[in-house]
């Protein structure tokens, strides 16, 4: 998720332009990378544009999403939180990525001391902004922003 000031129609405004919420335009090796983190892969099936340190991610996680999901999150600059609704977006509807991401964030917060209503609103307030989200993805266009368009040799899946 966003920074506390994003609302939910400001952030899948931003996604469906193929922004994060920090302003990172993603590219398109960068939205794959995203969403193949956990598919089982091998270097034949990596598609064009993907950068070699993402592709990395990707083969290491294979089966294993949250942690490719954390890592990608680090490198650019938003939450694994952020990435986890990205992937909801853009189409893993069924996605582990997302439950594990609220749970870390959960057992840190107890772990923290934080008051089990603080930690029940995120949960609710996770569950609001899922349900959005995956409503909007569904009603989406599956066509990428124009940022993200490869050439006709190398075509986006």
């Amino acid at each position: 998720m966003a920074s506390s000031t994003q609302s939910i129609g400001e952030s899948l405004v931003a996604w469906k332009d193929g922004c994060l919420s920090n302003g990172h335009r993603l590219a398109y090796g960068e939205h794959r990378c995203i969403l193949l983190a956990g598919e089982k892969i091998d270097a034949d099936s990596r598609p064009a544009g993907i950068p070699g340190h993402l592709w990395k991610i990707v083969e290491g996680v294979q089966l294993d999403p949250l942690p490719g999901v954390e890592q990608i999150a680090k490198l650019l600059g938003v939450s694994a939180l952020e990435l986890a609704f990205y992937r909801t977006y853009w189409g893993a509807l069924d996605d582990e990525v997302l439950k594990g991401v609220v749970n870390r964030r959960v057992l840190v917060s107890r772990s923290q001391g934080v008051p089990d209503q603080v930690i029940q609103d995120f949960i609710e307030e996770v569950d609001r902004w899922t349900s959005r989200i995956r409503e909007a993805g569904r009603a989406r266009k599956h066509d990428l922003p124009d940022s993200m368009r490869v050439s006709d040799d190398a075509s986006p899946s």
